[in-house]
Order: C-alpha cells, then sequence, then structure tokens
C-alpha cells in the first residue's frame, strides 16, 4: 500500500513541477501571458489531482469495512427460502 501511495505522490510532484516550469517560462519570457493552453492545463492539473486524491482515498478506506458480495444464484436461493 505505500508503494501505490508513494508512485501516486511522486508522479503529481512531477506534473506540478513541469506545469509551474511551464508558466513560469511561459510568464517570464512573454509578455501576452497566459494563453487558452495553459489554463487549459492548469485545469487538468486539478482534475488530475481531483481524481488521483479521491482514487487514493477509496483505495485507502475500502479496506477497513466488509464489502458483502452475493452472486444472483446465491440471491435467488434466498429469496426463495424467504
Amino acid at each position: 500500500m505505500g508503494q501505490l501511495i508513494g508512485v501516486h505522490v511522486a508522479m503529481i510532484a512531477l506534473a506540478t513541477l513541469t506545469v509551474l516550469g511551464r508558466l513560469f517560462v511561459r510568464l517570464t519570457s512573454t509578455k501576452s501571458g497566459l494563453g487558452g493552453d495553459d489554463i487549459t492545463i492548469l485545469i487538468s492539473l486539478a482534475l488530475t489531482i481531483a481524481f488521483v486524491t479521491i482514487n487514493l482515498y477509496r483505495t485507502l478506506t475500502f479496506h477497513r469495512h466488509r464489502v458483502a458480495a452475493f452472486t444472483i444464484a446465491q440471491l435467488s436461493i434466498h429469496h426463495r427460502a424467504c
């Protein structure tokens, strides 16, 4: 489980540093500022961070709860017995 968290954190950190580096270069080298592509990259990064956070939370909390999984055959047998 620790490796999963480490990989996710490392990839998010790498993506964030890459986007910040691009934005820094873009803001310092051009007078026009940020363009539509830069805004799209920021939105994409934010959605990626949200997606990874939700998946990590779901993965880490899923093992705490016992989930009952029944097949259709088991459910139909239970239904007939009632």
